[in-house]
């Protein structure tokens, strides 16, 4: 298991949640095994209604060599008004680096100043 650490920033720490982002960790885990480290803060906008209160996730992962940010800011998704919504909209968009991390490991992505094998030259 890789370290792991959640923040809660204007949200009530909840066992649930903290259950939800573990699981999700252990995911990224069997998905990506080079992470060495991973940082989750949930936050909330402190707001008077409670129905204008949208969640936020973020998530820094450490892997070698490198640091990956996830920020999920997207602009007002109503579906984010539930902290389950905006934890796995977050870990989607984390497992797409990941992903695109992998491909590129593996040679199946091309790099952007990469010259087409067939041009000739």
């Amino acid at each position: 298991m890789i370290p792991f650490q959640i923040t809660f920033k204007n949200v009530q720490e909840s066992d649930a949640v903290w259950l939800a982002v573990q699981n999700r960790v252990e995911k990224l885990e069997r998905f990506f095994d080079r992470i060495n480290r991973c940082q989750v803060i949930i936050t909330c906008p402190h707001k008077h209604r409670h129905a204008d209160r949208l969640f936020q996730v973020q998530i820094h992962i450490s892997v070698p060599r490198d640091d990956i940010f996830i920020n999920r800011n997207v602009p007002r998704n109503e579906a984010h008004r539930d902290v389950y919504v905006a934890i796995r909209d977050a870990f989607n968009a984390a497992e797409r680096v990941l992903q695109h991390r992998v491909d590129v490991l593996r040679g199946d992505t091309k790099h952007k100043n990469s010259t087409p094998a067939a041009a000739g030259l």
